[in-house]
């Protein structure tokens, strides 16, 4: 193998250099289709230098927005949530996007799940349907990754706080640097039109000719595959590029990839969170979905805390306490308890977070789920506490508890309309 400090390299780089601007020019006045058969056939189209290993054993997360999700289409089968199926692909669909062609099929992901409402912010909004899926990449894939480095983690400097960057101990050639730059320039790019997909062909084209690529060299780290089993790129959407993509093959996912759960929920104010409305754990060849509730036998009152008018805490055994009818309060539960069917109706339409709370669950097994330490507040008109030395105004008290989260089986469910 030529060393990459050689001359040979250097005149190599320098030609696949110029390869990358031809990529890039030529998608400006090519249609899709003209631009493939361009250079899909090219010969020694690009550099293959960077390996990632990725192992196995961890979770990567998609989304899907609920409008997308047609009537045709089974949300108890797994493949609704994974790659787009060969049988429907078409000359038009999948569309083209960063790491595909038109018509062609690859498991985007990402792996933190905060990183999917970024990638999907052009369609989302507070309120809107979306499914939330968790995957799951087995002990043994060993994922042979193509990694992408955004320009500023090849410059390096002090503030970048990206995860994808140049290996400073290797030292480079500046022509090897400047290739690796290039390439970063081309996946980064999120100019232009949200609609103009043009901007995409030269990635996609690159990420082509990643997927074909086989490695007939001596293995770089334990069971590296041949193939690449997919690509590994920062988010355009994260600034400090610190939020990871991925876009597997087909192939590696039926080999390594297992669902885990799929959440159906609406997007929360902060267009980072999923208020979670149905859940759905893989059974076998099939989703079974469940709808989360909560059972007052599950609420426990865990500490009660009574003020005053000055915000101060006050002991309320340590006298007696009346209502605004001065009626004795024995029973310092009762201002939750007259009102706990208004409580649990609005704790219903807040359920937690799945991906805050949940994201350690892997079935439906770990149900009941407890909810620790939530507060609720009452306002309290005209009740007093008294002894024997003073009287005391109790304005409001706070209820601290914890509850089950429970699910029930939602039976005969196909599709999401």
């Amino acid at each position: 193998m030529e060393s990459l400090h050689s001359k040979g390299a250097e005149n190599a780089f320098s030609k696949l250099s110029q390869n990358l601007d031809e990529y890039i020019c030529s998608a400006e006045a090519n249609d899709e289709q003209t631009y493939r058969d361009l250079f899909m056939h090219k010969e020694c189209p690009m550099a293959f230098v960077q390996h990632q290993p990725l192992g196995g054993d961890f979770n990567v997360y998609r989304s899907r927005m609920g409008n997308s999700i047609g009537t045709d289409e089974d949300i108890t089968n797994p493949s609704t949530f994974s790659y787009i199926p060969q049988n429907k692909c078409s000359s038009s669909f999948p569309p083209l996007q960063r790491c595909n062609f038109t018509g062609q099929s690859v498991f985007y992901a990402s792996m933190l799940v905060k990183t999917n409402f970024k990638e999907i912010d052009k369609e989302s909004s507070v309120g809107k349907e979306v499914y939330i899926s968790k995957w799951h990449v087995d002990e043994d894939a060993n994922a042979n990754m193509f990694r992408i480095i955004p320009p500023e983690g090849i410059d390096i400097d002090e503030d970048y706080k990206g995860y994808l960057k140049i290996d400073a101990e290797r030292k480079y050639p500046q022509y090897t640097i400047e290739y690796l730059r290039k390439i970063g320039n081309i996946f980064m790019n999120d100019s232009g039109d949200k609609h103009d997909t043009k901007k995409y062909l030269p990635c996609a084209l690159i990420s082509n000719f990643i997927y074909d690529f086989s490695y007939t060299g001596e293995p770089i780290f334990p069971g590296q595959s041949s193939k690449y089993d997919g690509i590994i790129y920062p988010s355009v959407k994260d600034k400090d590029r610190c939020l990871l993509n991925v876009a597997f093959t087909p192939r590696f996912i039926d080999s390594h990839v297992k669902l885990k759960f799929v959440v159906k929920g609406i997007i929360g104010e902060d267009l980072m969170s999923v208020k979670m409305q149905e859940i759905g754990f893989l059974n076998g060849t099939e989703i079974d979905w469940y709808y989360p509730t909560i059972h007052k036998d599950s609420i426990r009152i865990t500490n009660y805390l009574y003020y005053d008018a000055r915000g101060c805490v006050c002991d309320v055994t340590k006298g007696k306490l009346f209502d605004k009818n001065h009626k004795e309060v024995k029973n310092y539960y009762v201002a939750l308890c007259a009102n706990i069917d208004s409580w649990l109706e609005q704790m219903l339409k807040n359920i937690p977070s799945v991906m805050g709370n949940f994201d350690d669950i892997e079935d439906a097994s770990a149900f009941p789920k407890t909810i620790d330490d939530r507060g609720v507040f009452r306002e309290l008109d005209g009740w007093t506490l008294e002894s024997e030395y003073k009287t005391i105004n109790i304005t409001k008290v706070i209820y601290e508890l914890d509850y089950q989260i429970t699910l029930e089986k939602i039976e005969g469910i196909r599709n999401s309309k």
